[in-house]
């Protein structure tokens, strides 16, 4: 009788160990732990241009003959034998290492460090002494956002209105697995060619007023894994199973030997 009490024990307790393994804090899930939500000032946010960006600027005017020059077509060509097509799209210009631009008739043109409506104005102004009243357009095309770590579909974004929140980047990585650590998620930032790292917490709501709550271009978030996926990791993603197994047999021993 004893015995078998011994082993009852035993068995119970491997079935308690297994079950705890399992389980996970509420507080280490919710997002958003905050006691009483309040309205939350957001910080603006306008896109820098940065070196590497790939840009589509369009000038336009009453007189679109005279736009002409700083409108330059670029001819589209067939992937696999590189033979031009004949289909025709908007000149690109890629943001080079030392900031600037070579724009038609205009030359070298600084724009990284300065935002959308900063560039946008000084082309305008540039272009005054050849087109009367030039309106000017400026796009990023490659703008976009890395998540990965602990999200379900990890992976680079793009991004196409140069507007993204880290709510909504999380989102197109499916959001963070049950094993994603809530409170603490990195993002990697490049600013005048220095890496910044941030670390913040998704379980309360003051990142949204930071700064970094809207994502620059080529932003990168990483959501580290929590203390059970590290572990079970460290000791083999089949441990927990081990250890139902182990707990059933003692407990078909003990009934037997009783």
């Amino acid at each position: 009788m004893k015995l078998f009490s011994h082993w009852s024990k035993l068995g119970l307790l491997l079935i308690c160990i297994t079950a705890l393994s399992s389980c996970a804090s509420k507080k280490d899930i919710v997002f958003f732990q905050d006691e009483q939500l309040k309205t939350i000032s957001l910080q603006p946010y306008i896109a820098t241009l940065q070196p590497n960006d790939l840009l589509i600027i369009n000038v336009s005017a009453l007189d679109m003959q005279s736009v002409l020059p700083f409108n330059l077509p670029t001819a589209g060509s067939n992937g696999n034998s590189g033979a031009v097509t004949g289909q025709q799209k908007q000149q690109d210009y890629m943001i080079g290492l030392d900031g600037t631009i070579t724009f038609p008739v205009l030359g070298t043109i600084a724009l990284a460090g300065k935002t959308k409506v900063a560039a946008v104005a000084l082309l305008q102004e540039k272009l005054k002494d050849y087109v009367k009243d030039p309106m000017v357009t400026i796009r990023i095309v490659n703008y976009t956002i890395s998540v990965l770590g602990e999200v379900n579909s990890p992976g680079v974004f793009s991004i196409a209105n140069e507007r993204v929140s880290m709510l909504e980047a999380i989102g197109l990585a499916g959001d963070l697995t049950i094993h994603g650590q809530r409170k603490n998620v990195l993002l990697i930032r490049e600013t005048a060619g220095e890496k910044h790292f941030t670390r913040l917490d998704l379980t309360a709501t003051d990142f949204m007023s930071s700064k970094q709550f809207y994502l620059q271009q080529n932003d990168v978030l990483y959501v580290s894994p929590n203390k059970a996926m590290v572990n079970a990791s460290a000791a083999g993603p089949s441990t927990s199973v081990w250890l139902s197994i182990t707990s059933v047999i003692i407990t078909i021993i003990a009934l037997i030997i009783r």
